[in-house]
């Protein structure tokens, strides 16, 4: 379950509209890396375009846009890899491109609701599933303020566990405009085989003047090919004013991609769903 939380916020306009404003400021069109403690670029306008910026850590921008093919993430692993952005202006991130920290989170059986026999489930919000007559990963960490890394499933026959959802926080004075993608979802195990847990979903923890726009906010747990699948992360948003459209969700994986806990609910006797996030 998806927790929404509303307190006021002063909202700051821009003087443009938002996504029509001319493309300026500090514009990437190549990958990068913005390390944590790298003030290089704190306080400036950020533009990635057609290219992917890694933020690790805390910074402060003036305002943030992706664009053209850009996608902004942090590196995985490693809890000092967080990412958590302040923007005095608005974030804007255009249609099909995205703000993505999925399968950013602790690795194969990491975390502390990392899957702990083979093939079970890493948990976060949600429990993982499980597998035979072994439980998932627990749930751990806070609702209202969610800033935790997913953590990952356990491994199985040559097969590695899925890695959790990475975490965004972000605080947002005026509009954060999302008509792409928003994630931090867990994934599923990688390789040819798959007999891996999934890795549960992440955090994301929005505090915005305006949350707006038609695209999607997700931290779900990873699908779980038939070993148990990662729950669901969490999500808490505070907004002066909530004009998103489209759908925010931290519900768990399934059992195939086709088939989501919480939507075409599937499970088999040997293998469960996680669980939603709280």
């Amino acid at each position: 379950m998806v927790k929404l939380h509303f307190v006021p916020f002063s909202l700051i306009l821009c003087a443009l509209a938002l996504g029509r404003s001319p493309v300026s400021g500090i514009v990437f069109t190549n990958s990068a890396l913005i390390a944590a403690g790298d003030t290089t670029y704190d306080g400036q306008d950020i533009v990635v375009n057609h290219c992917v910026l890694t933020v690790n850590g805390t910074h402060a921008f003036n305002s943030l846009q992706a664009i053209s093919g850009g996608l902004v993430t942090h590196a995985g692993g490693d809890t000092n890899n967080r990412m958590y952005l302040t923007v005095s202006q608005n974030v804007y991130v255009d249609p099909a491109i995205a703000i993505d920290a999925s399968g950013m989170g602790f690795g194969t059986s990491g975390g502390p609701g990392g899957g702990t026999n083979s093939g079970t489930a890493g948990g976060y919000g949600g429990y993982g599933g499980g597998y035979g007559s072994a439980a998932g990963g627990v749930t751990y960490g806070s609702m209202s303020a969610p800033t935790d890394l997913g953590s990952g499933g356990s491994g199985g026959y040559m097969s590695a566990g899925g890695n959790g959802g990475g975490a965004v926080r972000l605080t947002v004075g005026g509009t954060l405009q999302v008509d792409g993608m928003l994630a931090a979802s867990g994934v599923e195990s990688p390789g040819d085989y798959k007999m891996g847990g999934g890795g549960s979903g992440g955090s994301v923890y929005l505090a915005v003047g305006t949350l707006a726009g038609s695209g999607a906010i997700r931290a779900e747990g990873g699908v779980g090919h038939g070993q148990g699948a990662g729950g669901g992360g969490r999500i808490a948003i505070y907004a002066g004013t909530y004009n998103l459209s489209g759908a925010a969700s931290a519900r768990g994986g399934g059992w195939r991609p086709e088939w989501r806990c919480g939507n075409g609910f599937h499970q088999t006797e040997r293998a469960s769903c996680g669980q939603p996030g709280r």
